[in-house]
């Protein structure tokens, strides 16, 4: 295969059922409550975070923060 010609790669290539540079796909999301699910799961991400922060003697223990999440809408077919 080393010595086969750039035409030869080529027909050998073209030959096979399999291209992936040819596939095209997107993602659709099909849960109507993702955005609360993962609110949830970041939320639960975050406090983890914050009990495992060692807090100084004489400062009280910092409050949960929610967080807010930018999405964007790609139209898709």
């Amino acid at each position: 295969m080393a010595r086969a010609a750039k035409a030869t790669v080529q027909r050998i290539l073209a030959a096979q059922p399999l291209h992936p540079e040819k596939v095209s796909y997107y993602l659709e999301r099909r849960d109507p409550n993702f955005e609360a699910k993962m609110r949830e799961v970041l939320l639960v991400y975050q406090e983890v975070a914050l009990q495992n922060e060692t807090p100084s003697p004489g400062v009280a223990p910092p409050q949960v923060v929610t967080i807010s999440v930018m999405r964007s809408r790609d139209c898709k077919p």
